[in-house]
Protein backbone atom coordinates (compact mmCIF):
# COMPACT_ATOMS: atom_id res chain seq x y z
CA UNK A 1 0.00 0.00 0.00
CA UNK A 2 1.31 3.45 -0.81
CA UNK A 3 0.37 6.56 1.09
CA UNK A 4 1.32 9.88 -0.47
CA UNK A 5 0.96 13.51 0.47
CA UNK A 6 1.34 16.17 -2.22
CA UNK A 7 1.80 19.86 -1.45
CA UNK A 8 -0.62 21.85 -3.61
CA UNK A 9 1.64 24.91 -3.39
CA UNK A 10 4.98 23.62 -4.71
CA UNK A 11 4.12 20.06 -5.84
CA UNK A 12 6.45 18.32 -3.33
CA UNK A 13 5.42 14.67 -2.83
CA UNK A 14 6.13 12.42 0.13
CA UNK A 15 5.41 8.71 -0.35
CA UNK A 16 5.43 5.86 2.16
CA UNK A 17 5.01 2.23 1.11
CA UNK A 18 3.79 -0.38 3.56
CA UNK A 19 3.06 -4.08 3.10
CA UNK A 20 -0.59 -5.07 3.42
CA UNK A 21 -2.61 -8.25 3.62
CA UNK A 22 -6.03 -6.91 2.75
CA UNK A 23 -7.91 -3.76 1.84
CA UNK A 24 -10.74 -2.69 4.15
CA UNK A 25 -13.53 -1.14 2.10
CA UNK A 26 -16.43 0.91 3.46
CA UNK A 27 -19.48 -0.39 1.58
CA UNK A 28 -22.18 1.76 3.20
CA UNK A 29 -21.64 4.61 0.72
CA UNK A 30 -20.83 2.49 -2.33
CA UNK A 31 -22.98 0.27 -4.52
CA UNK A 32 -20.11 -1.81 -5.88
CA UNK A 33 -16.62 -3.02 -5.08
CA UNK A 34 -15.29 -0.61 -7.72
CA UNK A 35 -17.17 2.27 -6.09
CA UNK A 36 -15.79 1.31 -2.67
CA UNK A 37 -12.25 1.24 -4.12
CA UNK A 38 -12.82 4.68 -5.67
CA UNK A 39 -13.81 6.05 -2.26
CA UNK A 40 -10.85 4.27 -0.60
CA UNK A 41 -8.33 5.81 -3.02
CA UNK A 42 -9.94 9.26 -3.28
CA UNK A 43 -7.70 12.14 -2.28
CA UNK A 44 -8.30 13.77 1.10
CA UNK A 45 -7.67 17.50 1.50
CA UNK A 46 -5.37 18.46 4.37
CA UNK A 47 -6.37 22.03 5.14
CA UNK A 48 -7.20 24.39 8.00
CA UNK A 49 -6.01 23.05 11.34
CA UNK A 50 -5.01 19.81 9.58
CA UNK A 51 -2.55 21.38 7.11
CA UNK A 52 0.61 19.53 6.07
CA UNK A 53 4.05 20.91 6.99
CA UNK A 54 5.84 20.85 3.65
CA UNK A 55 9.59 20.17 3.96
CA UNK A 56 10.31 22.23 0.84
CA UNK A 57 8.17 25.23 1.86
CA UNK A 58 9.03 24.98 5.57
CA UNK A 59 5.50 25.95 6.59
CA UNK A 60 2.04 24.41 6.94
CA UNK A 61 0.33 24.27 3.53
CA UNK A 62 -2.75 22.81 1.90
CA UNK A 63 -2.04 19.28 0.63
CA UNK A 64 -3.77 16.19 -0.73
CA UNK A 65 -3.32 12.80 0.94
CA UNK A 66 -4.00 9.67 -1.08
CA UNK A 67 -3.86 5.89 -0.58
CA UNK A 68 -3.17 3.66 -3.58
CA UNK A 69 -2.18 0.08 -4.24
CA UNK A 70 1.55 0.38 -5.01
CA UNK A 71 1.61 -2.84 -7.05
CA UNK A 72 -0.99 -5.57 -7.31
CA UNK A 73 -0.45 -8.57 -5.04
CA UNK A 74 -0.74 -12.12 -6.33
CA UNK A 75 -3.94 -12.46 -4.28
CA UNK A 76 -5.94 -9.39 -3.29
CA UNK A 77 -8.17 -9.81 -0.24
CA UNK A 78 -10.94 -7.25 0.03
CA UNK A 79 -12.67 -6.93 3.39
CA UNK A 80 -16.12 -5.40 3.04
CA UNK A 81 -16.81 -3.46 6.23
CA UNK A 82 -20.38 -4.42 7.05
CA UNK A 83 -20.86 -2.62 10.34
CA UNK A 84 -21.56 1.09 10.79
CA UNK A 85 -21.25 3.19 13.90
CA UNK A 86 -23.35 6.34 13.94
CA UNK A 87 -24.56 6.72 17.50
CA UNK A 88 -25.21 2.97 17.67
CA UNK A 89 -23.79 -0.03 15.86
CA UNK A 90 -25.70 -1.48 12.94
CA UNK A 91 -25.09 -4.06 10.26
CA UNK A 92 -24.94 -2.86 6.65
CA UNK A 93 -27.16 -5.25 4.68
CA UNK A 94 -27.20 -3.53 1.30
CA UNK A 95 -26.19 -5.33 -1.87
CA UNK A 96 -22.65 -4.71 -3.12
CA UNK A 97 -22.17 -5.51 -6.80
CA UNK A 98 -19.03 -6.99 -8.32
CA UNK A 99 -18.25 -8.54 -11.65
CA UNK A 100 -16.08 -11.51 -12.61
CA UNK A 101 -13.08 -9.21 -13.26
CA UNK A 102 -11.83 -6.28 -11.19
CA UNK A 103 -9.71 -3.73 -13.09
CA UNK A 104 -7.15 -2.45 -10.58
CA UNK A 105 -5.52 -0.08 -13.08
CA UNK A 106 -7.27 3.07 -11.78
CA UNK A 107 -6.22 2.26 -8.19
CA UNK A 108 -2.52 1.55 -8.78
CA UNK A 109 0.44 3.90 -8.37
CA UNK A 110 0.43 7.41 -6.94
CA UNK A 111 -0.53 10.70 -8.52
CA UNK A 112 1.30 10.65 -11.87
CA UNK A 113 3.20 7.37 -11.26
CA UNK A 114 2.72 4.63 -13.81
CA UNK A 115 1.14 1.45 -12.39
CA UNK A 116 2.69 -1.96 -12.81
CA UNK A 117 -0.32 -4.23 -13.29
CA UNK A 118 -0.11 -8.01 -13.03
CA UNK A 119 -1.99 -8.41 -16.27
CA UNK A 120 -1.87 -6.15 -19.34
CA UNK A 121 -5.16 -4.52 -18.35
CA UNK A 122 -4.49 -4.64 -14.60
CA UNK A 123 -7.48 -6.95 -14.16
CA UNK A 124 -8.02 -9.59 -11.54
CA UNK A 125 -10.58 -12.39 -11.54
CA UNK A 126 -12.83 -12.93 -8.57
CA UNK A 127 -12.89 -16.43 -7.12
CA UNK A 128 -15.77 -16.77 -4.71
CA UNK A 129 -16.53 -20.45 -5.03
CA UNK A 130 -19.75 -22.28 -5.63
CA UNK A 131 -22.41 -20.73 -3.43
CA UNK A 132 -25.84 -22.35 -3.44
CA UNK A 133 -27.33 -19.33 -5.26
CA UNK A 134 -25.75 -16.31 -6.98
CA UNK A 135 -27.28 -14.06 -4.31
CA UNK A 136 -25.59 -16.08 -1.54
CA UNK A 137 -22.19 -14.71 -2.56
CA UNK A 138 -23.36 -11.09 -2.46
CA UNK A 139 -25.98 -11.01 0.31
CA UNK A 140 -23.49 -10.02 3.05
CA UNK A 141 -25.31 -12.41 5.37
CA UNK A 142 -23.18 -14.80 7.44
CA UNK A 143 -25.81 -17.54 7.27
CA UNK A 144 -26.19 -17.34 3.48
CA UNK A 145 -22.40 -17.39 3.03
CA UNK A 146 -21.91 -20.70 4.85
CA UNK A 147 -21.13 -22.46 1.53
CA UNK A 148 -18.46 -19.88 0.70
CA UNK A 149 -16.95 -20.14 4.20
CA UNK A 150 -16.76 -23.92 3.82
CA UNK A 151 -15.01 -23.59 0.47
CA UNK A 152 -12.54 -21.08 1.92
CA UNK A 153 -11.77 -23.48 4.78
CA UNK A 154 -11.00 -26.22 2.25
CA UNK A 155 -8.78 -23.84 0.26
CA UNK A 156 -6.96 -22.79 3.45
CA UNK A 157 -6.24 -26.42 4.31
CA UNK A 158 -4.97 -27.04 0.77
CA UNK A 159 -2.76 -23.95 0.97
CA UNK A 160 -1.27 -25.17 4.26
CA UNK A 161 -0.36 -28.44 2.51
CA UNK A 162 1.29 -26.56 -0.35
CA UNK A 163 3.23 -24.42 2.13
CA UNK A 164 4.51 -27.53 3.90
CA UNK A 165 5.71 -28.97 0.57
CA UNK A 166 7.46 -25.68 -0.25
CA UNK A 167 9.21 -25.64 3.16
CA UNK A 168 10.46 -29.19 2.58
CA UNK A 169 11.67 -28.23 -0.91
CA UNK A 170 13.53 -25.21 0.53
CA UNK A 171 15.27 -27.43 3.10
CA UNK A 172 16.19 -29.92 0.38
CA UNK A 173 17.56 -27.11 -1.78
CA UNK A 174 19.68 -25.82 1.14
CA UNK A 175 21.15 -29.31 1.61
CA UNK A 176 21.92 -29.61 -2.10
CA UNK A 177 23.53 -26.16 -2.16
CA UNK A 178 25.65 -27.13 0.86
CA UNK A 179 26.77 -30.33 -0.89
CA UNK A 180 27.58 -28.44 -4.08
CA UNK A 181 29.64 -25.87 -2.18
CA UNK A 182 31.52 -28.56 -0.25
CA UNK A 183 32.36 -30.70 -3.13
Amino acid sequence: MASAVRCTSCGYESCTRDPFLDVNLEVAGAGSVTGALERFTAGEALDGANRYRCPREGRPVRAVKSLRIASPPAVLALQLKRFGFGGHGHKVTKRVDFGPVLDLGPFLGLFGAAPSPATPAGGFSFGFGAASTPAAATALDDDALADVYGLLSQQTAALAGVQAVLRRAERDLEVLEGLAAAG
